[in-house]
């Protein structure tokens, strides 16, 4: 092969530095300088994932248009925040459907899904019925209204005056089918009785299992082994979040303060969790891990740690509500996913970008509308550091001689907020114009090791190497330098860079001639 140009790659329009010393000479070294091309992208095991349905079967999916996966985000991931009772009406009588049919949708457009099934949802039944007719103890919970009579004075309790709040407010399809007359799927919604307005002895009230009963326990116990078997090695499942005690299943008892949770109970659910569901990640809120000393048993099982009370209007955080928890979050983040939420409809503030740098955060959910949400100035900010962030800064490499060894040396760093966790290895193709491989290289570098900081700008360059051996006669004129982040045989992983070689995420940086 006799070399006679060596260019970047044609209409290159990066930051590229092309030094070309020689095609014979032993010194020869051509050094090309990266830039990330600032795209917003999408990859395994990290991103936004949308809440379509939230605190109740209404929330945010009736803000969503028809055919809209929310690519524009981008989001990755559908997130089902559901009540038990849709998924089991009827003891052992499952209607998978209910999430499912549109969970189909979004793989279907290369999406992926992600669960967590509530036993307690503050003024929804969420417990199927039938548990507590099997005997399982518990407390019912409704809104009440205080002596003073003052309707600003309604608060979720187990006695006082039944309140007059009507569904006013309510979306008209959401008020149909709460009152059963919709026509959404209605797995025995308040025992198929029909609601009036204002009567919130069947609308909006809530028994709540006591969380260490031995039936409740044997009953959930058999939803979890059957989901397990449902979604546990489905390639298309992201996460589930542990939801089984709780408010919101998150792991407290604000509104529910006659459920207590324990220690012995938290860790018993758990242990449920652990036992069925073997391979999908599993997310447990900080809310369970604070100041119970479960935090080693947590991470020592895998467990991600998830964290609700991003822009939460606390009292000591005024305006645009609390950070995230870094505290946890620091002692999670290294081996374990972190997830941020957004409080319930509030639009997407600096303290959620803040938060997702500083609890170095691999999920963020979109738990409000999201065409108000992707309007904010921070959602772009916030996609260009969640998760991680592979970016090649430099790429330099010696002679291109048939049937010889050249050695690729690169840096690189991680400049996302969080680690890549499953890892993978920066790979090197020498491709023909017709997207043959007629060489290729792989280092023993692992991006997995990459270390990451509060900022782009702030996160460590790492250097590797990779060797590769180009083949004793190369047969077409024009030949591409491609780089790629391979894992499990395949270029994995998108990378902020131009030039994406066909469909596959490995991206070409240079160009010679023979």
């Amino acid at each position: 092969m006799k070399c006679k140009r060596l260019i970047a790659a044609v209409g290159l329009p990066l930051s590229i530095a092309l030094a070309l010393a020689g095609c014979a000479g032993k010194s020869a070294e051509n050094v090309i300088s990266l830039k990330d091309n600032g795209a917003l992208l999408t990859n395994p095991d990290m991103g936004y994932n949308f809440t379509y349905y939230a605190n109740t079967i209404y929330d945010f999916n009736t803000t969503l248009a028809e055919g809209d996966f929310l690519d524009d985000f981008p989001c990755e991931t559908v997130f089902f925040r559901i009540g038990w009772n849709w998924i089991e009406p009827e003891e052992g009588q499952f209607n998978w459907e209910f999430t499912d049919k549109v969970a189909d949708e979004w793989i279907a457009h290369g999406k992926r899904v992600a669960f967590c099934w509530v036993v307690a949802f503050p003024g929804d039944q969420s417990t199927p019925l039938w548990v507590k007719d099997a005997g399982a103890q518990g407390t019912q919970y409704g809104w009440y209204e205080r002596a003073s009579g003052d309707p600003d004075e309604r608060y979720f309790g187990t006695e006082g005056k039944p309140t007059t709040l009507t569904l006013d407010g309510i979306p008209q399809d959401a008020q149909d089918f709460t009152l059963n007359r919709g026509n959404r799927n209605d797995p025995n919604y308040n025992g198929g009785q029909e609601v009036e307005r204002g009567d919130f002895e069947h609308y909006r009230g809530s028994w709540i299992p006591d969380y260490e009963d031995e039936v409740f326990l044997e009953k959930w116990e058999n939803f979890l082994s059957a989901a397990a078997a449902r979604y546990d090695n489905n390639e298309h499942v992201e996460f589930i979040e542990i939801g089984s005690f709780g408010d919101w299943g998150e792991g407290h008892n604000s509104y529910t303060p006659g459920n207590p949770i324990t220690p012995t109970a938290k860790r018993t659910h758990i242990a449920l969790y652990l036992k069925y569901f073997k391979n999908v990640q599993l997310m447990v809120n900080d809310e369970v891990v604070r100041n119970t000393g479960l935090v080693d048993y947590v991470k020592e099982n895998g467990i991600g740690l998830s964290d609700h009370t991003v822009q939460v209007p606390y009292p000591q955080y005024p305006g645009e509500g609390a950070p995230g928890n870094k505290e946890y979050a620091e002692q999670f983040y290294k081996e374990q996913p972190v997830l941020l939420e957004n409080h319930n409809g509030t639009t997407f503030r600096e303290t959620y970008y803040k938060s997702v740098n500083e609890c170095h955060a691999t999920w963020a959910r979109i738990n409000c509308n999201p065409y108000i949400a992707k309007s904010s100035e921070f959602t772009d900010l916030i996609t260009l550091r969640l998760g991680y962030r592979l970016t090649f800064t430099e790429v330099s490499f010696g002679n291109l001689k048939a049937g010889k060894k050249v050695t690729f040396t690169f840096k690189m760093k991680n400049s996302g907020a969080a680690p890549c966790y499953r890892g993978g290895n920066p790979t090197f193709c020498l491709v023909d114009s017709l997207g043959r491989v007629a060489a290729e290289a792989t280092s023993e570098f692992n991006v997995k090791d990459l270390p990451v900081a509060l900022t782009a700008e702030g996160a460590e360059v790492l250097t590797g190497e990779a060797t590769m051996e180009l083949p004793k006669s190369l047969v077409s004129d024009t030949y591409y330098i491609v780089v790629s982040v391979r894992e499990g045989g395949e270029d994995r992983y998108a990378l902020p860079l131009d030039h994406r070689d066909g469909t596959r995420n490995r991206y070409r940086i240079a160009q010679f001639e023979v």
